[in-house]
């Protein structure tokens, strides 16, 4: 992820196995999607660089962006539905480090 103004490097998402064919910016910048020819898609915490969740696809994937509610994924192969999947992640965040789990996401 770099600095737009200064092109200076700010954080290396690290976690595919092989070359990243597309990336995207959820709408509102909280997550990063990418895309590899591992045939992985992998979802990013964008500030934390933090992988929420990786989805074998099958197939690697040339296009991949957010839709604007940020719950799916609009791919070469079609549509994915990562709202379940985000919800997990962070029930399964509160889990790990010994959060009570007292609102509904």
């Amino acid at each position: 992820v770099w600095d737009a103004s200064s092109g200076e490097c700010l954080q290396t998402l690290k976690g595919h196995s092989d070359g990243v064919n597309s990336v995207a910016f959820s709408h509102d910048s909280a997550r990063v999607a990418s895309a590899s020819d591992d045939r992985t898609v992998k979802v990013w915490d964008a500030s934390s660089g933090e992988c929420l969740q990786t989805l074998n696809v099958g197939k690697t994937l040339d296009r991949i962006a957010f839709d604007v509610s940020g719950s799916y994924l609009n791919t070469d192969i079609g549509t994915i539905d990562i709202s379940v999947l985000i919800i997990m992640a962070l029930l399964l965040a509160q889990m790990v480090c010994g959060l009570p789990i007292t609102q509904s996401i």
